[in-house]
């Protein structure tokens, strides 16, 4: 295929526009966002801990370091990769939660830069207030080591390998699959769904060295209609009707789009998947070596799939909805409160813009005309990550790619420029409300731009600012663990209080962290008694009110509470001991 195949649409970027020198202007310009990005980075990271999360990640990386199998000795749902470059973190910085930061802290300014160079062309304002979306809306606002901040900065190399035309290429293609399976491998979902925006995108691109056969692409229409049916599957089961309007229906119409629109003769098609299949298995080699050397295969399937999956089954997720938010949202606005209104304003753009981008691209797509900007196009599959959990944390995890995508699909002059606008807001008022906040704010405090200050240093091994009251109760429950635990001895933590095994250096007498997923059937808890029986913990921490203590949990606890009373209460944690 000769190079310019084909063109962005003339409201972005264009190819051969791509290929242009750097001026000293998008240098300057360019130098200034990363300067920017490093210096927001550099004031958050160290803020902010939600500590069963830090705790859960630090953990299976510790046991990983001293060790431990993952998914044989240790079990988590998530794909692999992660934990592994948690325990590198821990070698190369310490022992530390702040340790998990550093290469997030450094991908942060790295996504900035991308997303700064592939907007460079529509000006250096729009690029700038997509490279600063990319630094102030992403890690951030949740400073936690969380495998979705690892596929957002994948996936932003992913676009800027499909801007570079790497699809038109064998090497490009084995490329491209490299990096949707490596994005499922750190978490499963946002692979997903970047797997099916980048399968969508491919089908799209024009292969004008092939003479066009008379009929239709058959193989690349079985492709469009499998991911319709699989992101159509996905939407019924788990979106209610807000997530269904604003991240779910408009990429569903895109797929529907693409599959009218693909032309992609189908021995191209077939040669394409096979490529891209090739890059995810070697992208996915090293992991399975890595479990038919230690016979944790089949570990591996239970927690990264079958465990994985049974998570949205907890009823937490039922009581969220993001109808919810966009009404306090909108209570903001008429709020006699700047702080509230700034606030609403905020949470409204950021739940719409998804919406905004899905509608661009699917009247980009209907208009025939030229092939959509990857960023937007695969920004809007990628928000669909937000769909899992609605609750304000999940509306950014796609955020900053949202504005991203819209910076780069809007038409020039004023439309343009009121995304150019909506976008720095976002990000002055993410900042300054929003960032490094903690979660006790409950959804209505976020909504309003509640803020707190973060005065005090976590315990030993959390050098992390924390309010004074979580200094204050983690150091009453590591006391009393050092008090009636002996160096060597277990503890254990229902329903999920991994930080506690982190930072009393005690680990379990169980394999899991996450109770509620390795408890789901009686025969669960009567294995898992066996298990403490036979290597008793010397204190048992219970937090009755976690969202994560289900029925199958909680009695679990019961049949332990015979041999372990409740000694006292410190914060939301009960604390049990064999002698008080």
């Amino acid at each position: 295929m000769s190079a310019g195949a084909f063109a962005f649409d003339r409201n972005v970027v264009d190819d051969a526009a791509s290929r242009r020198p750097w001026t000293r202007a998008q240098i300057l310009a360019g130098m200034a966002t990363v300067a920017t990005a490093v210096a927001i980075v550099a004031y958050f990271h160290n803020r902010f801990w939600w500590a069963p999360d830090e705790g859960a990640y630090a953990w299976v990386a510790d046991r990983i370091a001293h060790g431990a199998v993952l998914n044989r000795d240790v079990h988590d749902p998530h794909g692999g990769y992660v934990h592994f470059l948690h325990a590198l973190s821990f070698e190369v910085f310490g022992r530390d939660f702040l340790s998990l930061r550093y290469p997030l802290a450094l991908f942060t300014v790295v996504q900035s830069a991308i997303v700064f160079a592939l907007l460079r062309h529509a000006g250096i304002v729009v690029a700038a207030a997509g490279g600063l979306a990319m630094a102030g809306l992403t890690f951030v606002q949740f400073i936690n080591p969380t495998a979705n901040w690892y596929a957002l900065f994948l996936t932003a190399v992913l676009v800027a390998v499909l801007a570079g035309d790497a699809g038109k290429s064998r090497g490009g293609l084995v490329g491209i699959g490299f990096l949707v399976a490596t994005v499922f491998l750190f978490r499963q979902l946002s692979g997903v769904f970047v797997a099916i925006g980048t399968l969508s995108y491919l089908l799209l691109l024009p292969w004008p060295s092939v003479q066009l056969p008379p009929n239709r692409p058959i193989v690349a229409c079985i492709l469009a209609a499998t991911a319709i049916a699989a992101l159509a599957a996905y939407l019924a089961t788990k979106a209610d009707s807000a997530a269904l309007l604003l991240y779910g229906i408009l990429p569903l119409g895109v797929l529907v789009a693409v599959a009218l629109q693909t032309r992609i003769p189908n021995r191209q098609a077939i040669a394409a998947v096979a490529f891209l299949m090739l890059g995810g298995i070697a992208a996915a080699l090293p992991l399975a070596l890595y479990h038919l050397a230690h016979g944790s295969l089949g570990g591996w399937w239970q927690d990264a799939i079958v465990s994985a999956l049974s998570l949205t089954e907890l009823d937490f997720f039922e009581r969220t909805s993001y109808a919810r938010l966009l009404i306090l949202a909108a209570g903001g606005l008429v709020s006699a409160s700047p702080i509230a209104i700034v606030n609403g304003l905020f949470w409204l753009l950021v739940l719409l813009a998804p919406a905004a981008l899905g509608g661009a691209v699917l009247h980009a797509l209907l208009k025939r005309r030229r092939t959509v900007h990857p960023l937007a196009f695969i920004a809007l599959f990628y928000s669909l990550v937000s769909i899992h959990y609605a609750i304000p944390i999940y509306a950014l995890f796609g955020a900053g790619l949202a504005f991203a995508g819209l910076l780069a699909i809007a038409p020039p002059r004023l439309p343009r420029a009121g995304v150019v606008g909506a976008t720095l807001f976002v990000v002055v008022v993410g900042l300054g409300f929003q960032a490094g906040q903690p979660l006790f704010r409950g959804v209505a405090g976020t909504i309003r731009g509640d803020w707190y200050a973060l005065d005090a240093l976590g315990p030993p091994g959390a050098s992390i600012r924390v309010t004074a009251d979580d200094r204050a109760t983690y150091g009453d429950v590591l006391a009393f663990i050092d008090r009636h635990a002996a160096p060597a001895e277990s503890i254990l933590g229902l329903p999920m209080t991994p930080e506690l095994y982190f930072l009393s250096q005690r680990n379990p007498p169980v394999p899991f962290a996450i109770a509620p997923l390795a408890l789901r059937t009686d025969n669960d808890v009567a294995e898992a008694l066996r298990e403490i029986e036979s290597a008793p913990p010397a204190v048992v921490v219970f937090n009755p009110g976690d969202k994560y203590t289900t029925p199958h949990v909680r009695e679990l606890m019961d049949r332990l509470s015979s041999s372990y009373p409740n000694c006292r209460t410190i914060g939301p944690f009960e604390l049990h001991a064999r002698t008080c």
